[in-house]
This record gives structure tokens, C-alpha cells and sequence, in this order.
């Protein structure tokens, strides 16, 4: 399975495919930011910490680093010609540090932008040709991998047989609320990475770049919309599996079959109702919360000139 198309159907089925597979090969070390092909930059003269267009950029990398990192959060410093500059800490033991440096760099070409390693962490440069198209292709298998519904609702029961068994008293929608929860950050990602993006202009002096860009956002548009379609199929089969389970009525297996016959006769029918719970769990609405944790096993961008 190449390594785009593990990238989208990991916002599935992130459990059949180890976060292993290395990010696009980034120019040799020593090269020029200059002679990165089709890279957007600034121009020269930005200082550290002034506000110009390069702080949305710094901002949605603090972001990524903060899921990705966690309590091991690199700095991230604004740097001239439009570029960023991360700190990976230095008390990192070597393989702390090649993994979380892996993690990062993929996900930020993943982004658009083009990515090296130098001496300290890695250098953020701006807009990529090549990582863009790399962002486009991810983001359509991603659609393609989101036409299926099945998964989540497997997701859902699971997660709420989890929940009650391990709170057996909890309230209807507080077994809801944990589970989409789950769902929106460890089964479907994308909601968190699009949330990560707020603020960021998508913008370039470039036509060919700019096409690109237009056509990210036009993909991510349809991708939040599919999302949300999931997050609302996963509030209704969360609520018909608490239902199930807490009145003792059915076995595990059993609850499971009667949610998704349920929930495939409603998706059947058109325009059927949201969930109460769906409209408390969209990335988009709440981007301040980006949990780093760990949990259920796991599988989503502003330009300089």
C-alpha cells in the first residue's frame, strides 16, 4: 500500500496501518531555501517575533507541535524570509527524538509547506509545489475512504461497550460525549488537523501555487462536510448503543448488529435529523481543544510570501 494512500485510510482504519510510513524525501541538507523547488518565500528582512504574515504560519506549527508533542513541546520561533524554526529539546534521548522528528516533518509537508532537518529540529519553509500536490492527493483518497460509514459505527459500538464497562452508571450523554469525542480525534483526525489550520491565508504570488491552494480548500471543504455526516451517524449509533446496553436487553454482539441495522436503514432514507450530540464535537467549532494524548489506537493549513 503506498504511503498516500496508507495516509487516507489511516482517518478509518488507523489501527491497521502503523504511523511508520516516512514523509516525502526532503531536499539534501545544506540546500539553499532559495533553490527548493517551487518553494513560497518571504521576503528577506522579517525578524523573530515581528508581526508579519510569517506569525498565522508560526501559529498553525505551535499548533501541530502541540498535538504531536505533547508535554515534549518544541519551540517554534518565527525566522527571516518568511520561515519557522523548530527546537526539538535537547535532553530528547536519539530515538525520542528521530520519532518526534519524523511525526513533525510529515505532518507538516502534509500541510503544503516544505520541510528540512538542520542542526536544532527542522526548518519550516513556505508553500511547495510538490507538497501541495502531495496534500491534494492525500485529501481525495481521504474523501474516497470517508464514503464509508460501516467503520465508524463499528468504532462507535466498541467505544461505548468500552465506556460502559468501564462506568457502568454513566449518563446517556456523557457515554455520548466521551465516545465522539474519541471518534473525532483517534478514529477520524481530520476534523483536529482541519481545526489546526484556522487563520492560515492560503495565498501566493504564484498562479501555479495559487491553484493549488484553491484547490486544497475546495477539498477540505467537502472533507469537514464528510466529516461532519460521520460525527452525526456516530452521535445517533452512540445513543443507540448506550440504549442497548444499559437496559441489559441485548448482548454485546447483539447491540452491535441492531445499531448498525438501525442506523443503515436511517442512512437509507434521506435528510434524516443531527444528533443532539454531533453539533458538541466539531473540531471546527472548538479548534482551542487539541488533545496530545494517547487513547484509541490512532489513523487533518497560512501561506507566506
Amino acid at each position: 500500500m503506498s504511503y498516500l494512500r496508507a495516509h487516507a485510510f489511516q482517518a478509518l482504519s488507523p489501527s491497521l496501518l502503523p504511523d511508520t510510513e516516512p514523509p516525502p524525501t526532503p531536499p539534501p541538507s545544506g540546500t539553499r531555501p532559495s533553490t527548493i523547488i517551487a518553494a513560497e518565500l518571504a521576503p528577506i528582512g522579517v525578524r523573530p517575533g515581528a508581526r508579519t504574515e510569517t506569525l498565522p504560519m508560526n501559529a498553525t506549527v505551535a499548533r501541530v507541535c502541540e498535538r504531536l508533542a505533547g508535554s515534549t513541546r518544541p519551540q517554534v520561533s518565527p525566522m527571516e524570509r518568511g520561515r519557522v524554526q523548530i527546537h526539538l529539546h535537547a535532553d530528547l534521548d536519539e530515538r525520542r527524538r528521530w520519532v518526534l522528528s519524523h511525526r513533525l516533518r510529515r505532518e507538516l509537508t502534509l500541510v503544503g509547506w516544505s520541510v528540512e532537518a538542520d542542526a536544532s529540529g527542522l526548518l519550516v519553509h513556505g508553500w511547495s509545489s510538490r507538497s501541495l500536490e502531495h496534500r491534494i492527493r492525500v485529501l481525495r483518497l481521504a474523501l474516497s475512504a470517508l464514503r464509508n460509514l460501516r467503520a465508524t459505527i463499528d468504532v462507535v459500538c466498541t467505544l461505548t461497550q468500552q465506556c460502559l464497562r468501564q462506568t457502568p452508571r454513566i449518563l446517556q450523554q456523557d457515554a455520548a460525549s466521551s465516545v465522539l469525542a474519541d471518534v473525532e480525534r483517534d478514529h477520524l483526525r481530520w476534523p483536529i488537523r482541519l481545526a489546526e489550520l484556522e487563520g492560515l491565508p492560503r495565498s501566493s504570488s504564484r498562479p501555479a501555487l495559487q491553484r493549488q491552494l484553491d484547490t486544497t480548500l475546495e477539498l477540505e471543504r467537502h472533507l469537514q462536510a464528510a466529516c461532519s455526516r460521520h460525527m452525526n451517524v456516530a452521535g445517533r449509533a452512540a445513543e443507540a448503543m448506550w440504549r442497548h446496553l444499559a437496559d441489559g436487553a441485548l448482548e454485546p454482539a447483539a447491540a452491535r448488529r441492531a445499531v448498525i441495522d438501525t442506523i443503515g436503514h436511517e442512512l437509507s432514507s434521506a435528510d434524516r435529523p443531527t444528533s443532539t450530540f454531533q453539533g458538541q464535537h466539531t473540531a471546527i467549532n472548538h479548534a482551542a481543544r487539541r488533545p496530545s494524548g494517547t487513547g484509541w489506537p490512532s489513523t487533518g493549513p497560512t501561506g507566506t510570501q
